[in-house]
């Protein structure tokens, strides 16, 4: 069986100001076994004490039935979270881990301080 490979960015130039927050696009994982994101940032944002990066999934997230806007979300504790923007530009990443088992996943920036500009992207393997 031939190995799927995707690849997506899924954040563009969102704006890392003041307190606000930036919401991926949605990450279909029909398919894919398991993903990562790399998020790279330029300026000089500092993220949220407590948590600057919250990844959210979804099993009634449907593409061709519904919105990201009317689909359940869900924050998931991951045993490592990725590094905090700390004022300065830099980058990090956050790995789903082996047989991710949710249908859809998004990643959340909340920002604290300063600003920046920041790019994501998603990365997944699996069988078709």
């Amino acid at each position: 069986m031939a190995q799927k490979q995707y690849t997506k960015q899924v954040m563009t130039d969102g704006a890392m100001s003041g307190t606000n927050t930036i919401t991926s696009d949605v990450v279909d994982m029909l398919g894919l076994a398991t993903g990562s994101f790399q998020m790279v940032w330029t300026g000089t944002p500092n993220g949220h004490a407590s948590t600057p990066w919250t990844c959210e999934v979804s099993n009634d997230y449907h593409p061709v039935h519904n919105t990201a806007a009317n689909a359940t979300w869900t924050s998931l504790t991951l045993a490592t979270m990725p590094t905090n923007p700390a004022g300065s530009a830099s980058n990090t990443g956050l790995d789903l881990g082996a047989d991710f088992p949710w249908r859809a996943v998004r990643l959340k920036y909340t920002n604290a301080s300063s600003t920046g500009t920041l790019q994501i992207y998603f990365a997944g393997k699996g069988h078709s």
